[in-house]
C-alpha cells in the first residue's frame, strides 16, 4: 500500500526537499520522506488504516490532510499546494518610534 503525490507552490512550481510525514491515526506510527527534484514523494509499504499526511518546508505554511483512508492493495495520490508563510514578526522603523 502506497501514499504518493506531488508538492507544488501556488504557481504550480515543484517544491524539492519538502518533508512529508504519514502518521497512522490509530497507532501513531509515522513514516517520513522528502520530495524529489520534481516535487514528487512516495511512502510505500504502509499498513491499511486512516492516515494524517503533513508537509513542511521552510518559508511555507504547514499543510495537512487528515483521515486519508488506505486499504489493502491500494495506491492513494495526495497532492499538496503550499502557500508562502506569512511572517508573524512586525518591523518598526526606528524613525517612527521617535514620533
Amino acid at each position: 500500500m502506497i501514499i504518493q503525490g506531488t508538492v507544488v507552490d501556488q504557481s504550480s512550481g515543484a517544491l524539492a526537499g519538502a518533508a512529508v510525514t504519514a502518521r497512522d491515526d490509530q497507532t501513531g506510527v509515522a513514516r517520513s520522506t522528502v520530495t524529489d527534484s520534481v516535487g514528487h514523494y512516495r511512502l510505500p509499504v504502509l499498513q491499511s488504516g486512516a492516515y494524517t499526511i503533513r508537509v513542511e518546508l521552510s518559508g511555507f505554511s504547514v499543510e495537512e490532510r487528515k483521515s486519508i483512508q488506505l486499504i489493502v492493495g491500494q495506491q492513494v495520490v495526495v497532492d499538496f499546494t503550499m502557500k508562502v508563510a506569512r511572517s508573524q514578526r512586525r518591523w518598526k522603523s526606528p524613525a517612527l518610534r521617535r514620533l
